[in-house]
């Protein structure tokens, strides 16, 4: 199992308790275990019970109320009573100043913050699941593990139970009276994104979409152009990270890689989704051609760009049996098995396996699917 943090070992009440910072607010919510049974945390009330909703199979506990309508169970219940947390706390800032973090996906490990290139991850030859860190200080890191990559960076390879909490923050500005979504910033430029609502009317070169004007869309823009307003920071478990498919290194940092149906010959597609580090070469897409859909980020690159192509299958204990593992919401503490999903939480053991592979194995897959064999998209 994964390491431990206050995410999934809470050591009272207080963690769940929606508290005032200085400029924002930060809330916890998430998951647990009552009498055997998952429960979605809501909140905590001022007595100190915590806020759950859950199945209908525990009407008969006190303090929770059967809704028959939905199906479902809620009220408060003692914090004692619940075990297998799996929380998410989400901070929101008003202001964005020289404090405040830089956006993109990081880790902490013995007090040093690292960047994280995909919380996805990959599998080692030897069947380690591993993270790969980014260096973020300007200065050289000491040891030969460290690898500069096709951006400019440092990376490393570490196992996953190392990290025990991913943080992801994104920032919130306005450009050319649009609100945007700011994903990454480097050297003067800044990494925007807006995930719904249509391209706008006027005339922005800087402008990249998928194949529906109707949803999202990315731009590389220069820092100067941007009125900074906000930013969020979500805390999650780093979570088990099932891989179910295609990992290789795309300019020496790991994606999932599939061979999209329509493109030119040695293209393939790599994907990300909202809530993982990317680099300005990376577009948003949506997943239907709407106003509102999931979304993913996409880049197509050339086969010369990729080393280390594998081929990634996980398999688990559920029910006394072996089971292949089809996918995962890290997001949720869910494992997706043949015909069911499972907490992770509940589950002993995850066993992972990694084939080397070449670029013409690749699976070819849809555009408007490619991101189904991922975990889900952070919902911010």
């Amino acid at each position: 199992m994964e390491p431990h943090s206050e995410l999934t070992k809470p050591h009272s009440v207080h963690v769940l308790e929606t508290a005032e910072l200085d400029g924002g607010v930060s809330a916890v919510t998430g998951f647990a275990t009552l009498r055997g049974e998952r429960v979605y945390i809501q909140g905590v009330k001022a007595s100190g019970l915590v806020s759950v909703n859950g199945p209908m199979s525990l009407q008969n506990v006190p303090g929770l109320g059967a809704d028959h309508q939905t199906g479902s169970v809620s009220g408060d219940v003692p914090f004692d009573q619940l075990e297998r947390f799996w929380l998410v706390r989400t901070s929101r800032y008003d202001r964005i100043d020289d404090r405040s973090p830089a956006p993109g996906l990081t880790a902490v490990i013995a007090g040093t913050t690292f960047g994280v290139t995909d919380t996805c991850g990959t599998v080692s030859d030897a069947g380690e699941r591993q993270l790969q860190l980014v260096w973020l200080d300007a200065t050289r890191p000491d040891g030969p593990e460290w690898v500069l990559d096709g951006y400019g960076y440092w990376t490393t390879f570490v196992p996953r139970n190392s990290v025990a909490v991913v943080t992801y923050v994104e920032w919130t500005a306005i450009w050319r009276d649009i609100t945007v979504n700011v994903a990454g910033v480097r050297d003067g430029s800044a990494h925007i994104f807006v995930p719904s609502g249509g391209v706008p009317e006027f005339d922005a070169p800087e402008i990249e979409h998928g194949d529906s004007v109707r949803s999202c869309w990315s731009a590389v823009v220069p820092v100067g152009e941007l009125s900074l307003r906000s930013w969020i920071s979500v805390d999650r478990p780093v979570g088990p990270g099932v891989v179910t498919g295609e990992v290789g290194l795309v300019k020496g940092r790991t994606t999932i890689l599939a061979r999209p149906m329509t493109a030119a010959a040695g293209t393939v597609l790599a994907v990300k989704n909202r809530g993982q580090t990317v680099t300005p070469d990376f577009v948003l897409h949506s997943l239907h051609d709407a106003h509102v859909a999931p979304v993913e980020w996409r880049a197509q690159v050339r086969e010369s760009d990729l080393t280390g192509l594998r081929r990634i299958s996980s398999t688990t204990r559920w029910r006394g049996e072996s089971a292949a593992v089809n996918g995962a919401d890290d997001t949720d503490d869910v494992v997706y098995v043949p015909g069911e999903s499972v907490a992770w939480s509940e589950l002993a053991e995850l066993h992972s396996t990694a084939q080397p592979i070449t670029p013409d194995a690749l699976p070819t897959r849809a555009l408007a699917v490619a991101g189904q064999y991922k975990y889900s998209e952070y919902r911010l």
